[in-house]
């Protein structure tokens, strides 16, 4: 009975060490993409989803957000002083791209800027001037963005002023070029197009062999200034 006994104690051991090996390697290996889980996290992604975009980043299979899929939803929305358009994917993977809001959420010029807007500004007659507004694209994977400054003509055309300190970070791959190209491809809006200034870099995923283009593109027309995001 004592040698049963101290058999059954042995392979208890055995199995409870043997699963606190594997528990303990799977957390190390996962450990690389504590950043990426924490934004899924932060964002509102199930954890089931969670779950399965692991799984599918530690194969090196695409996203939904990279395979020219529609997101399944879009939502506009103003998060501290941030006009945001987050695209969700049906497996739980987003886009967030955005710029900050040059005024408080009303529809009239106004001559005070929200706190921790945009820097700067100036207004008169007919025009509003923003300063050092961030022009983004978030999502888990990775980050970039620009600082720009432009002029809202108000019924006239609008123009950016400049565009300037391009960054990129990555959390599960790489960046290349990094920090990425930014360039400014029209000035002043015209009649049919808005002025507009673009970032664009490419992006490998982790365990992924695949490059993918990206660019986020900040618009200034109409009024107002948006943001779009591309991938190919």
């Amino acid at each position: 009975m004592k040698r049963i006994t101290a058999l059954i104690s042995a392979l208890t051991f055995t199995a409870a060490s043997s699963l606190f090996l594997s528990t303990s390697a799977l957390a190390q290996e996962n450990s690389q993409f504590d950043e990426v889980i924490s934004r899924l996290q932060d964002n509102d992604v199930p954890e089931s989803q969670i779950s399965i975009l692991i799984e599918k980043l530690e194969s090196g299979e695409d996203w939904d957000m990279f395979s020219g899929a529609d997101p399944v939803s879009t939502e506009v929305r103003t998060v501290n002083g941030f006009n945001e358009t987050i695209e969700r994917y049906a497996d739980g993977s987003y886009v967030i791209h955005g710029i900050e809001n040059a005024i408080p959420g009303n529809s009239e010029w106004a001559s005070i800027f929200a706190v921790g807007n945009c820097r700067s500004h100036a207004s008169g007659s007919g025009f509003r001037t923003a300063y050092d507004c961030q022009a983004y694209e978030s999502t888990p994977l990775f980050a970039l963005g620009f600082y720009i400054s432009y002029t809202l003509g108000q019924g006239g055309f609008d123009y950016i002023i400049e565009a300037y300190a391009p960054y990129g970070q990555a959390y599960a791959g790489t960046l290349n070029p990094q920090p990425p190209k930014l360039k400014i491809g029209q000035k002043k809006e015209t009649t049919t197009s808005p002025a507009w200034a673009q970032i664009s870099t490419q992006f490998t995923a982790s365990n992924n062999s695949k490059t993918r283009p990206l660019s986020m593109t900040a618009t200034v027309g109409k009024d107002k200034a948006t943001t779009y995001w591309t991938q190919k």
